[in-house]
């Protein structure tokens, strides 16, 4: 008895050893990652990625001459997608033990759209096919994986659990019958005058177009309920803009009722349609949202002046604290530190681990014209900024204004010790506090706000 289990031992031994001598000349993507007297493991790779991490197939060949496969620390049931969990501890039997784990397809989820509802037994992830990047919905009963004759990328589960908005046509078609039937109820009044831009132009000549819409906007919610009205393009910006310089003088007005005016909480979800996202937000730099910079200064008829100014970097503290962001169906968490790729690579590798951490400091980047024009296009959290993460920040702003055709001749910033040493990375009191631009090969000035220096000086 003692010589069988002697034999047995080899046998297992040996089969090991020829899995793993297999592995190393199988494929240049396969590795052992892992090696004991009961088992081997190796890993391999995929082109996928969740949330900027690898996804990595790990296959265990134990000494029962069985192997198991888990897809990022999460175990596959091989029998749910009709795989033997037996091999041959031969060249063959490992070839289809690899060939069988690369060909195992994993859960795509269901990519996001206006019309997906997003509910608590979902999950928000961010993958990368191939280099293609999209944002998904995954259920929390999601295995992963597919089976082999699924015609579709996405589990049964993710697919089930999915739910959609109808469209307006289905709306209408719905409420149409009922609709129809409460007309029939009714007994017909007689439809109510309502006023148009030609009576108000006869009532009050002279009447700027801008005076015409706020009695329209008047006439048409005076007899409404507070939740069914509706306000025009022009009163909306109008009031917004009031509401953003001083919220308290708005309210003020508002409840004096010499004015219907649009409630609090409709300014705030017309405010949050715009989404501010940390760093260079391409939609400010885009020819379909170009309102945001390059329009503004042709609606306000500024001068070429308005292109040649300055940048004006701000740091300034903020509280501590998770922001809770409704982008459509999809929530999303905000108030960590984000200085761009490049910085958050370095600190990652300085810090030795990828973790995310709170800000506490807003960092922003401002154009100013010469002749005033003003306008904020990018902005970073950190957590105390440093010059050399600073560094290509400013750059790159700079690059990104030229591009659209604004030149930055000179820069201020406040006078702490960042701000200090990064205007001392890029000049010296010898070249008088100037440095020689990059993106247009002219110069640029770098300038401290005295009125800073000054009140740290007290």
């Amino acid at each position: 008895m003692a010589n069988v289990s002697v034999n047995e031992e080899l046998t297992v031994k040996m089969n090991l050893d020829a899995v793993k001598e297999l592995l190393t000349g199988i494929s240049c993507d396969v590795k052992v990652m892992e090696e004991s007297s009961s088992f081997v493991k190796c890993s391999l790779n995929t082109d996928f990625k969740s949330n900027g991490n690898n996804i990595v197939k790990l296959i265990t060949f134990s000494e029962s001459v069985e192997w198991n496969l888990h897809i990022s620390g999460t175990p596959i049931k091989l029998e749910d997608i009709h795989i033997s969990s037996t091999f041959q501890a031969d060249r063959r039997g490992v070839d289809i033990v690899v060939s069988a784990a690369r060909r195992v397809n994993l859960c795509e989820g269901v990519s996001v759209t206006n019309n997906i509802v997003m509910t608590r037994f979902h999950v928000l992830e961010n993958i990368s096919i191939d280099g293609q990047n999209r944002r998904i919905l995954r259920s929390k009963l999601c295995k992963g994986v597919i089976p082999f004759n699924c015609l579709h990328n996405t589990c049964i589960k993710c697919q089930s659990m999915t739910l959609f908005k109808p469209r307006e046509s289905e709306k209408e078609n719905k409420q149409a019958p009922q609709n129809e039937a409460k007309t029939r109820e009714k007994t017909p009044e007689k439809p109510l005058l309502s006023p148009t831009q030609e009576k108000i132009r006869e009532l009050i000549p002279g009447a700027t177009d801008e005076m015409v819409e706020l009695i329209l906007n008047q006439a048409n919610n005076a007899r409404k309920d507070s939740r069914g009205r509706r306000w025009t393009q022009g009163m909306v910006t109008v009031c917004l803009q009031w509401y953003c310089r001083s919220p308290q003088s708005y309210e003020q007005f508002r409840s004096s009722n010499f004015l219907i005016l649009p409630s609090k909480s409709t300014l705030i979800q017309y405010k949050n349609r715009v989404q501010n996202c940390t760093g260079f937000d391409d939609k400010v730099f885009d020819d379909k949202v170009f309102d945001w910079m390059l329009q503004e200064v042709k609606r306000r008829n500024l001068p070429d002046s308005a292109f040649t100014g300055g940048i004006i970097i701000d740091e300034m503290a903020i509280q501590v604290d998770i922001q809770i962001c409704k982008n459509n169906d999809v929530i999303e968490l905000s108030g960590f530190v984000d200085i761009g790729e490049e910085g958050n690579i370095t600190n990652s590798f300085k810090k030795g681990k990828n973790e995310r951490v709170l800000g506490t400091h807003a960092l922003q980047f401002v154009f100013l014209g010469t002749n005033g024009f003003r306008f904020p296009f990018a902005h970073f959290i950190s957590d105390g900024m440093q010059a050399p993460e600073l560094y290509p920040l400013f750059w790159e702003s700079v690059d990104r204004l030229r591009m659209y055709g604004f030149n930055a001749v000179y820069t201020c910033m406040e006078g702490v010790q960042c701000s200090r040493t990064f205007m001392h990375i890029n000049t010296s009191a010898e070249k008088q506090f100037t440095t020689d631009c990059p993106c247009n090969f002219g110069k640029l000035v770098f300038t401290m706000d005295s009125k800073h220096v000054f009140k740290n000086s007290k």
